[in-house]
């Protein structure tokens, strides 16, 4: 297991038990579901989706046409790729 990932289950599991609070893009819902599906069933993506939009203590940031503009800005500024930039911009 690296340290990466790790790290990444402790916090979204501090995200779950409402323990911590924190905020993803709609974007994230996609990225889940897709992985999930990817990898497993349909149903279990739905089941995992459900889950992240229902963490207790998780706000969910809609990717409106100024993160969009931010995200554009950012994509120039450090040529990250733009699912990135989108992530960036809503946390920004």
């Amino acid at each position: 297991m690296n340290e990466i990932g790790e790290r990444s289950r402790v916090l979204l599991r501090s995200v779950e038990s409402g323990d911590m609070e924190a905020a993803s893009a709609t974007l994230s819902f996609d990225e889940i579901f897709g992985s999930v599906k990817k990898y497993r069933t349909a149903s279990e993506a739905i089941v995992a989706g459900e889950a992240f939009i229902n963490m207790p203590k998780l706000a969910i940031i809609p990717v409106d046409e100024a993160v969009i503009r931010s995200a554009v800005d950012i994509i120039r500024r450090y040529e990250l790729d733009p699912r990135d930039s989108i992530h960036a911009a809503s946390a920004i």
